[in-house]
This record gives C-alpha cells, structure tokens and sequence, in this order.
C-alpha cells in the first residue's frame, strides 16, 4: 500500500529499505512494484506521477533491491525493476549512470542487465545530449569494469544502428582505447560502430578480419554484411 498511496515519508522508505532486502523474491518484486508507483501514475500506462519524492530520496530502496537480486535468478524482479527505474533514467541520466558506475561492479549479473537496458533508453531519446551520455558512459565502463561496460557497448551499438547519430569527434580515439578489454562480441560490436561512425581505422580492422583465416566464417560473413550495408 506504500507505493499505491505514494506516501512521502522517511518510515514508509525505511520499510521498503528493509523489505527490499528481503530473501523471499516475492517480497522484493513487490517493492519493484511499489518504486513503480513512485515513479508513475499507473502500473500499466504512461502517466504522471502523484507523489513528489525524488530519486535521491527512492535511491537506497533501489539500491537495496537491486544489491539482494544481484545474482539475476528471477527475471520478474529485473523486468519490475527496469520498470521502476526508466523514468529515472528519462529524467536524471546522469545520477543513474552514476551509480552503475560506483556501485554496478559488484552487484552483476544484474546491474549489467540493467545497465544495457539504460544505454538502450539513452539511445532511443534520439537526442545528441543522450547520445553523448551513452557514448561518455562506455568510456567510464571501459576504465572500470569490463563487465559493465560490455553491456553498454552492445547497448550503444545497438542503438546507434537503430536511430543513428553523428558520430563523435573522437570517434577513432575512443574505439581504439575501447578495443582493449577484447572478446570476440565486444570486437563485434566495436566494427559495427565503426562501420556506422566510418572511423578509418576500425574500418581497416574490418578488412582485416575479412581476410584472416583465424576468423569463423559467421564473422567474416557479418564484416563483409556491415561494409556493404554501409556503402548501399
């Protein structure tokens, strides 16, 4: 009744605080539900909300939820949480990306799934101010947390594929420091960003992926793909 009733006062989060790191998943999806609540009008529709608690102030309850289902075994409580956080991550991007930043190590498999549905909304802003909050936010990722910031990478590759965007000045730069952490999806995507953001050098990797024999026939497939779809 706590969320329904968007009752603003510090006993009502202290108790969602607590119930939040409850061990029972049914517990904690409900407090998915209730931070819901905070952020909208309805369960089920776009609205706005009724109650004027504020993200500093939901921030622990959020926290504490996502650190108990941190190892991501109920998919109900990711969607219920994701569900509670989009508009946050709408209307304050920067405070969410910090937190994944400080705090998404060590509370993964989930704050990485979450991480990449937040650089997915980022993305699908459409807006040059998101879109350089994306691309700032895979840099931090690539600094701290290999993990991480796999997940925003596929997230921005994804989008920028989606919608487009110029690409940055730096473009060149940040994908070379980006190829560093390795992998064969992270280098994937990183060709995939450089075909869509024409970076000389990333596009010469490419070629090269083409023509080695170490390479599997699906990639060299998928390279061949990227640079014609990007000439058509």
């Amino acid at each position: 009744m706590t969320g329904e009733r968007a009752t603003v006062h510090w006993r009502a989060f202290a108790s969602l605080e607590r119930l939040a790191r409850d061990p029972h998943p049914p517990v904690r999806a409900a407090v998915a539900t209730a931070l819901q609540q905070y952020a909208s009008g309805s369960l089920t529709i776009d609205t706005p909300r009724r109650s004027s608690a504020v993200l500093e102030t939901l921030g622990p309850v959020f926290d504490a939820l996502i650190r108990a289902s941190a190892d991501a075994q109920d998919p109900l409580i990711l969607f219920m949480t994701w569900m509670a956080a989009e508009p946050w991550v709408a209307e304050d991007p920067a405070s969410v990306l910090d937190w994944h930043m400080n705090e998404g190590p060590a509370v993964q498999p989930l704050a990485g799934q979450l991480t990449h549905k937040t650089l997915r909304r980022l993305c699908d802003m459409a807006t040059p101010e998101a879109f350089a909050l994306a691309v700032q936010a895979v840099d931090r990722f690539s600094a701290a947390d290999h993990g991480l910031m796999l997940q925003a990478l596929r997230a921005l590759a994804e989008g920028q594929e989606l919608h487009g965007s110029d690409a940055p000045a730096n473009a060149t730069a940040l994908l070379e420091r980006w190829s560093q952490a390795g992998g064969g999806p992270h280098q994937e995507w990183l060709l995939q960003l450089g075909v869509l953001w024409l970076a000389p050098k990333t596009l010469g990797n490419i070629v090269k992926h083409i023509e080695s024999e170490q390479v599997d026939e699906p990639t060299q497939r998928r390279a061949i793909n990227m640079l014609m779809s990007r000439n058509a």
